[in-house]
């Protein structure tokens, strides 16, 4: 069996998915090759299949794999919850929260421990502005990666490029937001320099956007759009940062149309991911083979798992 043992030390990664079967194996393998020392992922009642192929990458010991249950939420949202997991089951310094449609870039072959490394030990949270990669035209999935598929994005000042993630200091954290974490340090952009949030239209400051866009020398590449069909797919599982009454069933998101329109942005090409596209498929094929030996000694043989690594 290949060796999936992570290349980092420094950096964890933590995600909530749900139905994302057809994205988890690229958008590991990524973050793999940046060298995250933990990819920690929670399922919130998938029914695609993803629940056995994060049981598989964690057997091999790619991921650390957890569930979130609706039912399980009474005090905090699904996305909340799993983060919260995250902070407190990760054993590395930092913790980055994101989601399987987020993709880290970093510029000139820095891995994220070099990143980190970068930041004086009061710094409690990098912020990471998002840059949002539209359709470029697609209409249907196409089985190949993502990274690869879309190319075109917003440009630089666009409006949905103020949209942040966190990347939080364990040893200062506080408490974690879907955007925005808590801490008891100083908040500062990819580049060092200060962190200042959006002013909404009621004075009060966002906990979602930045006042100003930093994209160097990390940022996070948002697929927020992919294909339509993937878009539409993608609508149905609802939103995992609310919390649902208990009991009820969580509703498809409302307004596709108005997130297909601010999501479907292709402004310019954007080649953050053509040159490491051979490193990646690399990648890929190593998890692949460790998941192909695994599944061959298990007593179903290729059953599910083998189904969906056909397809994945």
């Amino acid at each position: 069996m290949p060796d999936v043992s992570p290349a980092g030390e420094k950096v964890a990664i933590v995600a909530i998915v749900r139905n994302e079967a057809r994205h988890v194996l690229e958008w590991v393998a990524h973050h793999r090759r940046l060298g995250a020392a933990e990819i920690l992922i929670y399922d919130n009642e998938s029914t695609d299949g993803t629940p056995a192929l994060l049981e598989g990458l964690a057997e091999i010991g790619a991921i650390r794999a957890g569930t979130v249950l609706d039912a399980d939420c009474v005090k905090h949202a699904p996305t909340i919850e799993a983060y919260r997991r995250g902070v407190a089951e990760s054993r590395a310094e930092w913790v980055l929260f994101c989601d399987l449609d987020e993709f880290v870039h970093l510029e000139d072959g820095l891995s994220l421990d070099a990143f980190v490394a970068r930041f004086d030990p009061s710094v409690g949270v990098v912020v990471l502005n998002r840059r949002a990669f539209g359709s470029s035209g697609q209409r249907a999935y196409v089985d190949a990666p993502v990274t690869e598929r879309f190319r075109r994005g917003a440009a630089p000042r666009h409006d949905a490029n103020f949209w942040v993630k966190s990347l939080a200091r364990r040893s200062l954290h506080s408490r974690p937001g879907v955007h925005v974490a808590y801490t008891r340090g100083h908040y500062v952009h990819a580049d060092g320099s200060p962190f200042a949030a959006d002013v909404r239209p009621d004075g009060k400051e966002s906990k979602s956007r930045s006042a100003r866009i930093v994209h160097a020398p990390a940022a996070l590449a948002y697929f927020g759009a992919r294909s339509r069909a993937e878009f539409d797919d993608h609508t149905q599982r609802g939103n995992l940062g609310h919390k649902l009454a208990p009991g009820a069933k969580r509703p498809p998101l409302a307004d596709a149309e108005a997130r297909w329109a601010l999501n479907d942005v292709n402004d310019e090409p954007i080649d953050w991911f053509t040159p490491s596209a051979p490193q990646l498929r690399a990648e890929i094929r190593t998890l692949r083979t460790a998941l192909d030996a695994r599944s061959a000694k298990a007593p179903r043989g290729r059953g599910l798992l083998g189904r969906l690594l056909a397809r994945a």
